[in-house]
């Protein structure tokens, strides 16, 4: 190295600290969601307390980070910010190239994969709620189906089908008379 060499690395020494230490990662050990914006406690690089600091988040998603998780925490203007957080411990690992997971540490998921489908999970159920409701496929279950409210399609509905089965009988034709209703109403 020549003395240009090492004079240049001591003028710059002092400001290549001050840049690193511009971004760092940092461990959340507290997460606070009483004001609009989310607060973050970590544990910054030689493990010394901070914060909290703000947490900015994309618009429409929001998540509240596990404590343990990791995070980037970007200094500006003499204040920090965190800027992201992931949790390497739940992160799903099973993704291919160009595939998008949203996820929990509880193992639900909602998984848009690379061959066009879009699986979800949820690890105890799964709850749509909104006025209504339209698949435009066909439509597969693999288990019971419960409906709350009557069920439908092209030739008309359940109650209706109900309403004329169960009270209808039939002529008997080799004695007098009519049957009985059915003896197990649909």
């Amino acid at each position: 190295m020549t003395g240009l060499e090492r004079t240049l690395r001591r003028m710059l020494e002092p400001h290549e600290r001050r840049i690193t230490s511009l971004v760092s990662r940092a461990v959340v050990t507290l997460v606070d969601e009483a004001q609009g914006l989310q607060r973050i406690q970590f544990r910054g690089r030689q493990g010394e307390p901070r914060g909290p600091v703000e947490h900015f988040q994309p618009y429409g998603i929001a998540f509240r980070p596990l404590v343990g998780a990791e995070a980037i925490v970007v200094k500006l203007a003499g204040f920090s910010v965190v800027i992201a957080v992931s949790d390497r411990r739940h992160r799903p690992r099973d993704l291919a190239p160009g595939e998008v997971c949203l996820y929990d540490d509880h193992g639900s998921r909602v998984w848009i994969q690379r061959d066009g489908n879009i699986r979800v999970r949820g690890s105890t159920k799964v709850t749509v709620e909104s006025p209504s409701a339209e698949i435009t496929g066909d439509l597969t279950v693999g288990g019971s189906i419960t409906a709350a409210g009557d069920v439908s399609d092209t030739a008309g509905s359940m109650a209706a089908m109900r309403a004329a089965y169960n009270p209808h009988t039939h002529e008997v034709t080799s004695a007098p008379g009519t049957t009985g209703t059915p003896s197990g109403a649909m």
